[in-house]
C-alpha cells in the first residue's frame, strides 16, 4: 500500500494559482473582447485612424494614454494618427487589438466612446468603426470561466486544506 505524502502537495499549488489567474484573468478578457465596457457607451466622435506602430504586449501592460491606466491581457496596443470628422487630428493609444500591426499604414473607420471608468469618471477608448458589443456573450463567457476555474482549483485546494489540518485524504482499499 502506497501513501501520499508531500509529494502530491506540489502539483497541489499550481491547480490552485491557475484557477485563480484563470477566474481573474478570464473575467478581464472577456469583458474586453466582447465590449463589455463598449456596450451601452456613447460615441463621440467619428474619424479614421491609421496605425503609425504598434506592439503586442501582456499579461499587465502600462498604458500610455492620458490616464495611465494598467491593460490587463495580451493585445495589440497600437499608436496611431487619428483625423477626426471635425477636423482634428491627433496621436492616440489604440488598445484592446482594435487596430493591430495588419493596419501599420492602412486607414480605418474608427469611433471614440465615453465608457465608464468607475461610477465618478469616464474614459476615452477608440474602437473600430464596425466593432459591435456583444455583452450577451460576454456574460456567457463569464459565466463559464466562474464555474469553470473553480472546478480546476477546487480539488487542489480541498487536499492542500486537508493536509494543512493533518487530515491526510483517505486511500482506496486494493
Amino acid at each position: 500500500m502506497r501513501r501520499r505524502g508531500t509529494k502530491r502537495i506540489v502539483p497541489d499549488f499550481p491547480l490552485v494559482a491557475a484557477s485563480i489567474l484563470m477566474l481573474l484573468l478570464g473575467i478581464n478578457l472577456t469583458t474586453h473582447c466582447f465590449g463589455g465596457f463598449a456596450a451601452g457607451s456613447e460615441v463621440v466622435a467619428r474619424g479614421v485612424a491609421v496605425a503609425q506602430q504598434c506592439r503586442f504586449s501582456g499579461p499587465i501592460t502600462e498604458s500610455e494614454a492620458p490616464g495611465r491606466e494598467y491593460l490587463t491581457g495580451w493585445w495589440w496596443v497600437c499608436d496611431a494618427r487619428v483625423r477626426w470628422d471635425d477636423g482634428r487630428v491627433e496621436m492616440r493609444e489604440v488598445p484592446y487589438s482594435q487596430l493591430t500591426d495588419a493596419d501599420i499604414g492602412r486607414a480605418v473607420a474608427v469611433v471614440e466612446r465615453e465608457e465608464a471608468a468607475s461610477k465618478a469618471t469616464t474614459r476615452s477608448v477608440i474602437y473600430r468603426a464596425d466593432f459591435e458589443p456583444r455583452p450577451v456573450w460576454g456574460t456567457v463567457a463569464m459565466v463559464v470561466m466562474s464555474v469553470v476555474a473553480p472546478l480546476v482549483g477546487f480539488p487542489g485546494a480541498y487536499r492542500l486544506v486537508r493536509r494543512i489540518r493533518g487530515k491526510t485524504p483517505e486511500l482506496p482499499k486494493e
